[in-house]
């Protein structure tokens, strides 16, 4: 069964149009190299609606409730459901100073008396489903952000071998005989697309354009070490960018 890894990576290398080649190891590289761009993207935070975490209670249904509030209760610091002064204050003045578009009040204080109470009791209700309902909006939020970085984080633990990591280093690569050659003694820090950039792209130092035309800095031959492999890595991912192109993951 083929990884995870492998599946995400194929399916990021479609995301990204490139050009085709006939030679099999340049081949590879334009799969492995749109695989790159896709996964070194921003992965947008509207694509998970998380621009606005903080999901509240809309300021109407406070105000539609203060109104009802009492009036031996309307000048407290604190009343109901509203339990910290500065929010019973904001919407009283929010009650004082908001107007309709012909200058009338958009909230009138009914006077007291069993209807008013009756009312009272209802925009309470309505307040806690509302508040309710933004309490679980805001969870499932955070969720998705969440969720976000955690996309960010594997998506470069698969291309540098660490999820911190926002550039390859020497310690995500390892000789060309172990890494390259899939016979098992590969280093865990090598599994990742930068060294596979390397063992496709990165041979002796004679191979004139193994990937990409004119690049016949890669070498990392049979002998090639992890600072070869590192190297090599570096001269090939420079063709492999786009130049002022952001790439944008899509979720």
């Amino acid at each position: 069964m083929r990884s995870l890894i492998a599946n995400l990576l194929t399916a990021l290398a479609a995301l990204t149009s490139v050009a085709h080649s006939t030679r099999e190891n340049a081949q590879e590289y334009e799969a492995l190299c749109a695989a790159y761009q896709a996964a070194t993207g921003t992965i947008d935070a509207a694509d998970f609606n998380t621009q606005d975490a903080n999901a509240k209670v809309p300021a109407a249904v406070k105000a539609l409730y203060a109104t009802t509030i009492p009036n031996a209760h309307y000048d407290n610091a604190t009343f109901g459901v509203f339990t910290e002064e500065q929010e019973f204050t904001e919407v009283k003045n929010t009650i004082k100073n908001e107007n309709n578009a012909d200058k009338s009040e958009v909230y009138r204080r009914p006077p007291d008396g069993p209807a008013k109470q009756a009312v009272h009791t209802a925009l309470e209700r309505l307040y806690n489903s509302t508040k309710a309902i933004a309490e679980q909006a805001d969870g499932q939020q955070k969720e998705l952000q969440a969720l976000k970085e955690r996309a960010e984080k594997f998506l470069k633990a698969a291309v540098f071998g660490h999820e911190m990591a926002t550039e390859a280093d020497q310690a995500a690569f390892d000789n060309r005989a172990n890494a390259c050659n899939g016979g098992g003694n590969a280093k865990a820090a090598s599994q990742n697309l930068a060294q596979a950039l390397a063992c496709v792209c990165g041979m002796a130092s004679t191979t004139n354009g193994i990937c990409v035309t004119s690049e016949d800095t890669a070498a990392y031959g049979s002998g090639g070490n992890a600072a070869a492999g590192f190297a090599a890595y570096k001269a090939i991912v420079k063709k492999c960018k786009p130049a002022g192109e952001q790439k944008s993951v899509t979720p």
